[in-house]
């Protein structure tokens, strides 16, 4: 069978892509071919998974597709291979456990010496606010239980700060009726669960904190940029901007209601059992949520001081990368950007030209290592 036969039987007929559920949308992948720039990789049957890929004919649906039915008929790079085979093996899809086979397969150089040292830097970082967050946690943790910062420092003469520091997990474990051991399980879990987002007390926000700061400016930039633009692309602009100002809002509703059960350390702890589960999917939804932003943004932020021109490409190109909102979001808010995520997504490969002329692949295949090397 030739390519052209199996290109046909794979894509003659893409579904309408209205997912249910994130987990049935799929976390957007960091892939470096550019038939493949952030695809959406969901879990299948068993142990294999799905791909997802725009309607690349500017029709309506999506792709629904196994790996090895594409490997058969597109070129994919090494990097992309690896990092597929690295999502292979972890537990379960979500956007926490694909970042780190992403970072885990960009660090090996395959995608770059710049990505290389990103991903590094970053994996060093990821390393530094977890630990932060748990130190943060223990101390606040202490001070609700009435233990002050200079008792902690202090304690009791040939004591050093450890000593002191079990001491009091000790105390508090005892206020809790549980075991020292089962404490700093908790405390561990929930540091877990929240050092990507950072506690609301830090120094500094956590990562996903940031990308909102960096979606804020996103929605500025680009609009003003639509409204200085002529074209069709002004449209996309215009969406993007509507899209993300409902992704932020409702990621800030979702940080407010997780910041006030974090502000209380020690009744987590003692309402484990519930406030754990809340934190845990607040904290999971938040993630849900933000998948696929860190590339557009990136995108954006590479030719945000470029000509207006090339800013056009950039946008036309984010247009079959905007989030598809699934249908649970409903749950929360009525926002009528569905219906318009399908009209837009239907237009943009007839105003891109780019994919009806033949973009030179390989200059594509280089910008998507160098919008690695700039990963947040």
């Amino acid at each position: 069978m030739s390519s052209a036969d199996l290109i046909g039987q794979i894509m003659e007929k893409p579904a309408e892509f209205a997912p249910s559920t994130f987990a049935q949308r799929g976390v957007a992948v960091d892939f470096t071919t550019p038939l493949l720039v952030q695809a959406r990789i969901r879990q299948s049957t068993g142990d294999s998974v799905e791909l997802i890929l725009p309607n690349l004919a500017g029709g309506r649906g999506s792709y629904i597709l196994a790996w090895r039915s594409l490997v058969q008929f597109a070129t994919i790079t090494m990097h992309d291979h690896a990092l597929y085979e690295s999502v292979l093996r972890v537990e379960r899809i979500d956007p926490a456990t694909v970042r780190t086979a992403t970072l885990g397969v960009a660090a090996e150089g395959l995608a770059g010496r710049d990505a290389m040292r990103r991903a590094q830097a970053l994996l060093a970082q990821e390393k530094e606010e977890a630990l932060l967050t748990n130190f943060l946690l223990v101390v606040d943790l202490l001070k609700l239980a009435g233990i002050s910062a200079q008792e902690l420092m202090t304690g009791r003469p040939g004591e050093d700060t450890e000593a002191r520091m079990k001491r009091a997990i000790f105390q508090v474990s005892g206020a809790l009726n549980i075991s020292p051991e089962i404490l700093y399980q908790r405390i561990e879990s929930l540091t877990r669960s929240t050092f990507s987002v950072g506690l609301p007390w830090a120094p500094a926000p956590g990562r996903l904190r940031r990308l909102l700061l960096d979606l804020d400016s996103f929605q500025e930039t680009v609009s003003q940029w639509q409204s200085r633009d002529v074209s069709g692309a002004a449209e996309v602009g215009r969406f993007a901007v509507q899209v993300a100002i409902h992704t932020t809002t409702m990621a800030r509703l979702t940080l407010v209601e997780t910041d006030a059960i974090l502000r209380n350390v020690l009744s987590i702890m003692r309402n484990w059992d519930r406030d754990s589960r809340v934190v845990s999917g607040q904290m999971s939804r938040l993630a849900w949520l933000l998948d696929g932003w860190s590339y557009i943004v990136s995108l954006w932020t590479s030719v945000v001081n470029e000509p207006h021109e090339r800013q056009r490409d950039a946008i036309l190109d984010l247009a079959r990368l905007i989030p598809v909102m699934p249908k649970e979001v409903s749950e929360w808010t009525e926002s009528g950007l569905e219906q318009e995520a399908r009209t837009i997504q239907r237009k943009w490969v007839r105003l891109n030209q780019d994919w009806r002329t033949g973009r030179n692949l390989r200059d594509q295949v280089v910008r998507n290592e160098l919008l690695k090397g700039a990963m947040r």
